[in-house]
């Protein structure tokens, strides 16, 4: 687990490929978001469990094992916002009707971006769940 500070508002990166990371924390880092990096699905499980997370960012390939005893998007499904980074192998091993059936449901706080993306797709998707989120723990 490795943790960048820069802002009150935590959010957890899961299985993020390196390719990604770095642009990831610039642009996180820059919108004052705190990032926790996690590669395994037992400590990410943990961050979840232990809360006060803003948001989930997590890759398509760690949502879709089979696993069921470490199904972190029923963790966090209508509770914490998760994005999720559909990656190309995903769809093309399980099609786009599954990925969406699992990955998005705005009411639920879930997005989704394919890669490869911008920043500019996943900044805007990732603010838009979290303010939902924040609105409806205000009612």
């Amino acid at each position: 687990m490795t943790t960048i500070d820069s802002g009150v508002n935590k959010i957890l990166l899961i299985g993020i490929p390196l390719e990604y990371q770095s642009g990831m924390t610039t642009d996180l880092v820059s919108e004052n978001y705190t990032l926790v990096f996690s590669d395994s699905k037992e400590e990410a499980i943990k961050i979840i469990q232990a809360g006060e997370l803003s948001a989930v960012i997590i890759t398509s390939d760690l949502v879709f094992d089979d696993d069921v005893n470490q199904d972190i998007v029923a963790l966090t499904y209508g509770k914490i916002p998760t994005l999720t980074i559909v990656l190309e192998e995903t769809f093309e091993k399980l099609g786009q009707g599954k990925i969406w059936e699992k990955v998005y449901n705005p009411d639920a706080l879930q997005e989704f971006c394919t890669a490869p993306f911008s920043m500019e797709e996943l900044i805007p998707r990732l603010r838009k769940i979290i303010k939902k989120a924040t609105k409806a723990s205000q009612q």
